[in-house]
């Protein structure tokens, strides 16, 4: 096997690692451990990814009908913060096909070259969703009596 994961609970990360060559039961196999988390409650949409393909050296047959399917079945909620870490021509082509192709649900995923840039996009996301949920008062505003 060449992907694994491991959930970091004091980061509320999980950490998926693929390596090698990537092939498509694989990752049908991680999209059903992942829903399978959900499904547990055991991660949540306050949880973020971040999927280290820095080491893959080849990606299954069928590229597009893989990330179409991968589109369809993703497990996480448009509102978690995700990036892919890529350092290779191959898996970035890959990954931003995936990004495209989700649109809207994947508006949170961030394609970068290192762990730091994931942990920083993470953070960032994180950071900016706080400030929105915050309550704002207008101080110039008279409060009815």
């Amino acid at each position: 096997m060449s992907l694994e994961f491991k959930p970091d609970v004091s980061k509320k990360i999980v950490y998926s690692r693929a390596w090698g060559k990537l092939t498509a039961d694989e990752l049908t196999d991680h999209v059903h451990a992942i829903n399978t988390l959900f499904a547990q409650e055991e991660i949540n949409s306050d949880w973020a990814q971040i999927f280290d393909c820095s080491e893959v050296t080849a990606v299954a047959k069928n590229p597009s009908n893989l990330i179409r399917n991968l589109v369809l079945n993703n497990p996480w909620p448009a509102e978690a913060a995700r990036a892919i870490i890529s350092n290779s021509p191959l898996t970035f082509g890959f990954s931003r096909m995936y990004q495209m192709l989700g649109g809207e649900s994947l508006r949170h995923l961030k394609v970068v070259h290192t762990l730091e840039e994931a942990e920083t996009h993470i953070e960032q996301l994180r950071r900016e969703s706080l400030q929105s949920t915050e309550p704002c008062i207008d101080s110039h505003k008279k409060v009815p009596e």
